[in-house]
């Protein structure tokens, strides 16, 4: 958000007839928020700590469109004004004589003592409960705008806390971290040969078309294939599950020696997630995976959170109005406790880890993620095949959900693309309702090779239907209407 974005790249993530904090911006508006917003970001990276700030650019959010940043931003002044409160009050109430010695430094950055040497006199001590009551009653004043600001872009508040929005890339985003170059499809076509040589992945998979294909990625054999031969076996790290949480026996902190259940959350792990699991709930799973996910950039050492080759590889849908659901808890509150309580990331100060890149994450995340009701989870390699409806092979999930094993449905020539069905539970459907709902992963209409035949046959069909009405003889539009036999009957008294 720190960078100079042309106004017309700006393109808000509301949806159409959904309330706003305000009227959308006009050309004039929006040129001046946007500077607006800018300033803010660089005010924010000089005062992580002030809760004003936040709360500004949060307001500025919602005027621009983005009601899931805008939450974002309020939850963090929020938080701000909640934790300086409850110092506050903590010390107040612990004694009635010993008042609080401390003054909040500027723009909310630190703690100052306010105490002369020799202890305060009654004069000092009653000035300082009433600066400590008048700064007590400002924090409780942002703390209402904050909790406004999120409420107005919550569509569901506050039984829910869930808004609405569109995914769609952000025109603040470098270009280095929205496309796929040529160091990571090495790295991917490096890890594909560790696995075995029989495949590899290749650009401009569907061909050059008129626009730059370059970053279209496919899977492609790099050798003859025999039917029901194992191409691919793929393990991931980034997976989550709907696993026991903190009731469970306090010993067994891993689901493994002695553990019946393979779903655990802390699996592969040597720090505890198993709060997630209770704070979350039925959407544990999800949760799980984007705290993987974060961990992986982390213990790796990513530059950037973005530029991590497991996210790098990630193409998201930012394709048509389909309206997706936020939550404050799942997507904004919990991500940002994990790496504010159990990493080393400081989320008010290291802009690598924003609002914004968190949905970013999470948008490619859940486009390419394979799993059931109890697991979720993001293969490494079989998030790179593309769809069709008649695939050349096929996927089974292991019985860990951490493992999946690609093999061949048919007999497959060297340089052939290899397909896999996104969901095989659509094999028989009509082709309205298979691009309907994948729909979720595509960005246009499904073309692959069943999807084209079916269509041509029923515009074939149509074609033939139009033919015999046209041969008739007659013109309904002229006001010709066909004689029948019985039309020559007279009813007789």
């Amino acid at each position: 958000m720190d960078r100079f974005v042309p106004t017309h790249h700006y393109q808000s993530t509301q949806p159409s007839g959904e309330p706003r904090a305000g009227p959308p911006p006009t050309s004039g508006e929006l040129g001046v928020l946007i500077k607006r917003l800018r300033s803010q970001t660089e005010a924010i990276y000089r005062h992580s700590y002030d809760a004003s700030t936040w709360l500004a650019r949060g307001q500025t959010l919602a005027k621009l469109g983005y009601p899931e940043l805008a939450v974002g931003d309020g939850w963090k002044a929020e938080l701000l004004v909640s934790s300086t409160l409850n110092i506050l009050i903590s010390e107040s109430a612990t004694s009635a004589i010993a008042l609080p010695a401390w003054k909040l430094g500027y723009r909310m950055g630190f703690w100052m003592s306010s105490a002369p040497e020799g202890g305060a006199d009654a004069e000092l001590r009653r000035r300082d409960e009433e600066q400590r009551d008048m700064l007590c009653q400002y924090l409780a004043q942002t703390q209402g705008k904050a909790r406004r600001l999120m409420e107005e872009n919550l569509c569901l508040w506050p039984e829910l806390e869930t808004g609405k929005y569109i995914r769609r890339r952000y025109p603040w985003m470098r270009k280095e971290y929205g496309r796929r170059d040529d160091p990571l499809v090495e790295l991917i076509n490096d890890e594909f040969s560790e696995t075995g040589q029989a495949c590899e992945v290749r650009r401009h998979a569907f061909g050059h078309g008129t626009k730059d294909t370059s970053d279209v990625l496919g899977i492609f054999a790099t050798r003859d294939i025999a039917a029901n031969d194992t191409i691919l076996v793929d393990y991931t790290r980034t997976w989550g599950c709907n696993g026991p949480g903190t009731d469970g026996y306090a010993a067994n902190l891993g689901g493994d020696q002695g553990c019946g259940n393979l779903f655990h959350p802390n699996a592969g792990l040597t720090i505890d997630l198993r709060w997630l699991r209770d704070a979350a709930g039925k959407d544990a799973r999800c949760c799980l995976l984007v705290a993987r996910m974060l961990l992986c950039c982390l213990e790796d050492g990513a530059s950037h959170p973005l530029a991590h080759h497991l996210v790098a590889r990630l193409t998201p849908n930012y394709s048509g109005q389909h309206v997706h659901y936020f939550s404050l808890l799942n997507d904004i509150a919990l991500p940002n406790t994990f790496l504010r309580t159990q990493t080393s990331i400081d989320i008010f100060a290291n802009r690598a880890y924003d609002t914004w890149v968190l949905f970013t994450i999470q948008a490619r995340i859940f486009n390419n993620t394979c799993g059931n009701p109890m697991a979720e989870c993001l293969m490494p390699l079989f998030s790179l095949f593309n769809h069709s409806c008649e695939p050349n092979v096929l996927w089974g999930m292991g019985v860990d959900h951490r493992t999946v094993t690609v093999r061949a449905a048919r007999d497959v020539k060297e340089g052939e693309q290899l397909f896999v069905e996104y969901d095989g539970f659509m094999a028989d459907e009509t082709l309205e309702v298979r691009r309907r709902k994948l729909g979720k992963w595509l960005e246009g209409p499904c073309a692959c090779t069943r999807c084209m035949r079916e269509e041509q046959e029923k515009q074939q069909a149509s074609e033939r239907v139009d033919e015999k009405i046209e041969g008739a003889g007659w013109d309904i539009s002229k006001g010709q209407l066909p004689v029948f036999p019985e039309d020559q009957l007279k009813l007789k008294n």
